[in-house]
C-alpha cells in the first residue's frame, strides 16, 4: 500500500518546548559524531562505516554524554540512518559525475527534526504521547487514516512544532472516466487545457515580494547578537511560510480537480531544473509546476486514473490541426498556421500534448499485448 503523509500542528507547553529543544540539541551532537566517525574511518582507510557500525557507537556516545539516555533508542538510531543516507547519496552523486555535496556538520540551530521510526509514540483523543517527553496537544484538523508507520517531529523557522505521520493508506479509486485532457504548463498561466481553459498563476511570491524585501532589509541591518534580530528573523520566516502554504493549497485544489474530472491526464515532461538554471528561476519557483505534477501523479495513481508525461519538444511550434511546424518565439502568443487554423499558443500546445499522450498510451498497450502473446511466457 502507498504511504501518505498527515501533518498536524503541536501545542506543547513551555516545559515541553524546552524538552523538545534539548532533544534537538543532543541529536545534532549525535549527528555530528556520526559524520565524524565515518570521516575518521575513511581517513584511516578502514571499510566504510555502515549504519550498523554507527549503531554500535551509540553506547559509547551515551557514556560520553549521559543525557542521551533521556532520548528513545530508536530516535538515536534514526540519526545514524540519516547520516548513512547522506553518505550514500554523496557516493551516488560522485559516481554519476554530479556536484558531490559532502555531508556537513550541523549546528543545533540547523538540526530541526527527529523521527520515531517504529515505536515510542501514540495518538489518542487529540494527545500525542512521545516516549520520554510526555503528552502533547495536537490540532487534528483532518482525520488520520491508515496504519501509522513513522512519526516525525519538526520545529519550523518560526519555532512552531509539527508532527507528521507516514501511514499506509489503501487506494480509493474514483468512478471510471473516459475524459481526456492535455495540459500545457506555463508562467503567466500555470496550466492551459486542450479545451481552451486557462488557469492564471496566482504568483504568491511576486505579490509578497515587496513586503518580504522590506522585512529582509530590516533584518540585514540588525546585529545578529541582538534579540531584535531573532524577532525580525521570525517575521521573515512567517512571510515565507505564508507564501508556501498558499501555494500548496492552490496546487492541491487544482490537482484534485483535474484528477476528479479526467480519467486520462497528459502533461509535458519538462526539465524544470534545466529551465530554472537557464532563466526565469524566480518565476518557475513561484509557479511550482513540479509540485503540481507530482501531486497529479500520486493522486491519479490512488484514484485509478491514467497520467502520462510526454516529450514537450515542438509542441508549441507544431500546428495541432495539420501537423505543420510554425516557428515562433516566446513573444508570439497566438498560433497562426497557413492551413487557416488560429488558436492560443498554449491551447495549441495542450492539444499536441494530448495527441502525443494518446499515441504513447496506444504504443504501451501494443507492447503489453505483444508481451502477453510471446511464446516465451
Amino acid at each position: 500500500m502507498p504511504l501518505r503523509n498527515f501533518r498536524y500542528k503541536l501545542r506543547p507547553k513551555k516545559s515541553q518546548k524546552r524538552t523538545l529543544s534539548k532533544h534537538l540539541k543532543l541529536l545534532s551532537w549525535v549527528y555530528n559524531k556520526a559524520i565524524e566517525a565515518v570521516k575518521d574511518a575513511h581517513e584511516r582507510k578502514e571499510p566504510y562505516l555502515k549504519r550498523s557500525g554507527l549503531y554500535k557507537r551509540i553506547h559509547q556516545w551515551t557514556i560520553e554524554k549521559p543525557e542521551l539516555k533521556e532520548i528513545h533508542s530508536q530516535v538515536l538510531q534514526n540519526v545514524c540512518d540519516r547520516v548513512d543516507k547522506a553518505f550514500k547519496a554523496f557516493f551516488r552523486r560522485v559516481k554519476a559525475g554530479e556536484k558531490p555535496g559532502y555531508p556537513r556538520f550541523k549546528s543545533w540551530r540547523r538540526y530541526k527534526s527527529f523521527t520515531f521510526p517504529q515505536s515510542g509514540f501514540s495518538l489518542e483523543d487529540g494527545l500525542l504521547t512521545l516516549s520520554k517527553i510526555g503528552k502533547i496537544k495536537v490540532v487534528v484538523h483532518r482525520e488520520l487514516r491508515g496504519n501509522i508507520k513513522t512519526c516525525n517531529i519538526k520545529c519550523d523557522a518560526i519555532g512552531d512544532y509539527w508532527v507528521s505521520f507516514a501511514t499506509e493508506v489503501a487506494d480509493e479509486p474514483l468512478e471510471p472516466s473516459t475524459a481526456e485532457v492535455g495540459i500545457d504548463l506555463g508562467l503567466t498561466y500555470i496550466i492551459a487545457l486542450d479545451d481552451g481553459t486557462k488557469i492564471a498563476s496566482p504568483k504568491y511570491y511576486r505579490r509578497s515580494e515587496e513586503r518580504l524585501a522590506k522585512a529582509q532589509r530590516k533584518l540585514s541591518g540588525l546585529d545578529k547578537t541582538n534579540r531584535q534580530y531573532q524577532k525580525q528573523k521570525k517575521v521573515v520566516a512567517k512571510i515565507h511560510r505564508k507564501i508556501s502554504n498558499l501555494r500548496h493549497n492552490f496546487t492541491h485544489q487544482l490537482s484534485s480537480s483535474l484528477v476528479k474530472n479526467y480519467g486520462f491526464i497528459f502533461y509535458e515532461n519538462l526539465d524544470l531544473k534545466g529551465l530554472i538554471a537557464k532563466n526565469y528561476a524566480k518565476s518557475w519557483h513561484d509557479v511550482a509546476a513540479g509540485q503540481l505534477i507530482s501531486q497529479i501523479a500520486y493522486k491519479a495513481e490512488s484514484a485509478g486514473r491514467c497520467h502520462l508525461g510526454v516529450n514537450p519538444a515542438y509542441t508549441s511550434q507544431m500546428c495541432s490541426s495539420c501537423g505543420q511546424l510554425v516557428p515562433k518565439d516566446l513573444s508570439v502568443r497566438i498560433h497562426k498556421c497557413s492551413c487557416g487554423y488560429i488558436a492560443d499558443r498554449d491551447v495549441n500546445a495542450a492539444k499536441n500534448i494530448k495527441r502525443l499522450g494518446l499515441q504513447s498510451l496506444e504504443d504501451l498497450r501494443s507492447k503489453a499485448v505483444d508481451v502477453l502473446r510471446s511464446p516465451h511466457l
